[in-house]
């Protein structure tokens, strides 16, 4: 920042006391003639007035990673600090509160209109319309959800009142006998509510039929306005969320699928580490990454359960792809752990291709997770190119490590994944361009 300025475009007061002329990087054409290794030597040497980068300052793979932050300028402009990592599994607070926001929104709005349009049937019931309204909102995630239940309480509420009404013409005022319908009811209503929530609602109308019965207030007419103060609080509902104020739950799950990519990239960081030799007790490191990216898949899955049915409850392809991809990311990033453990320190040649790709994947993977929650204007860069070379010289003999390919497979797989992801969420994908790396 010193020498070509926070922007890098070199016009600095240094550049202007040195009276030299810096490389203006947001301009393509300042480095459209330079190679990768070109940059790396120039940082890592020095050149003309400028020093070399010391060895004990920056190890190679972070000089590769400033070379691969100098091509963001002139893409994109300024970009994000090389290293500087977002926060792994804590998701921001803002990129959550217009779901939490909305959610509340919805849940005034709906009871509000639910006590005006209840009491406009029955200023005594209308709470029959609240209550119904406020629960379409219980345990559920998404608008599809939400109104869902709000069919099936209008549906159970239906079915419940015709067993309702023969029930209690059938028990009548016996309350023993009115005690064990009740008890009956809710046993099947809860029993079966796993497997549809409009059983719970039937099971509950039932219960509710016979408490009349008892207290002596019990008419079809009193049943045909509990259905209809029910249909409105669940209509409410569903126009609310549906139509009003939908809840933003993909933007949630965005949030969680940001949360594992931090992951994953914590954890192809201390592999390579590891791979170099420079992670000590990499073992435990590299399982404590594991975990994480283990605890950012579950609490994925948590988010996307309720988004793999849209309002209809047929299956959301969308989201369905996004997990069988996390899946995968998180089945190679356990096959790296195993497959890094007990590498030893890889020769320099191939030293410095593994590093030059893994800082590519790394950039990738900071720019695909800034894309999941904001818009962004870089690529995904894949790195699969690099990874290729980087078999290719083990398969001719440049190199010889007994785990270094599967190592290096994983990685190139993680790419191929997060790659896909990319392309679902709509951020363009672009191959590493190998031509003129030597």
């Amino acid at each position: 920042a010193v020498c070509h300025g926070d922007n890098g475009n070199g016009k600095t007061d240094l550049a202007t006391s040195l009276q030299v002329t810096l490389l203006d990087w947001t301009d393509p054409k300042s480095l459209a003639s330079k190679s990768d290794q070109d940059l790396f030597d120039a940082i890592r040497k020095g050149k003309d007035k400028m020093p070399a980068e010391d060895a004990t300052r920056a190890k190679n793979d972070d000089v590769w990673g400033l070379v691969n932050y100098l091509r963001q300028f002139s893409k994109n402009g300024p970009a994000a600090a090389p290293g500087a990592d977002a926060p792994a599994t804590t998701p921001a607070p803002a990129a959550d509160a217009p779901a939490a926001l909305s959610s509340g929104d919805a849940v005034g709005v709906a009871v509000g209109a639910s006590i005006v349009l209840g009491d406009l049937v029955s200023g005594r019931r209308f709470y029959w319309a609240v209550i119904a309204a406020f629960i379409t909102f219980m345990g559920v995630n998404n608008s599809g959800e939400q109104a869902r239940k709000g069919l099936y309480r209008i549906a159970g509420t239906v079915v419940g009142i015709g067993i309702g009404s023969l029930l209690a013409t059938a028990v009548g005022h016996h309350p023993y006998w009115s005690i064990a319908v009740i008890l009956i009811s809710l046993f099947f209503g809860f029993y079966l509510m796993r497997v549809n929530y409009a059983f719970m609602v039937v099971g509950i109308t039932v219960m509710v039929s016979q408490l009349y019965v008892q207290l002596g207030e019990f008419s079809n007419s009193l049943l045909g306005l509990r259905l209809a103060e029910t249909a409105i609080g669940s209509s409410v509902a569903i126009i609310v969320v549906t139509l009003v104020l939908p809840l933003r739950t993909r933007r949630v799950l965005r949030v969680a699928l940001r949360a594992h990519v931090h992951a994953v990239r914590a954890l192809i960081a201390h592999a390579t580490s590891a791979l170099f030799g420079e992670l000590p007790g990499s073992g435990s490191t590299l399982r404590a990454d594991a975990r994480a990216v283990d605890a950012s898949h579950q609490a994925l899955l948590a988010k996307a359960q309720p988004l793999r049915r849209n309002l209809f409850g047929s299956h959301d392809e969308g989201t369905a792809q996004a997990m069988r991809l996390a899946a995968a990311s998180r089945h190679y990033s356990r096959d790296l752990v195993n497959d890094a453990e007990g590498v030893g320190p890889l020769d320099p040649g191939l030293r410095a291709d593994v590093a030059r790709a893994a800082a590519t994947l790394e950039t990738s993977l900071d720019i695909l997770a800034e894309s999941l929650t904001g818009p962004v204007t870089a690529d995904y860069t894949r790195s699969a190119a690099l990874f290729d070379r980087t078999e290719r010289r083990l398969e001719d003999g440049a190199a010889r490590i007994e785990e270094g390919p599967l190592a290096i497979r994983d990685l190139k797989l993680i790419d191929g994944a997060m790659a896909k992801l990319a392309e679902l969420s709509g951020l363009p994908v672009t191959d590493y361009d190998t031509v003129g790396i030597t």
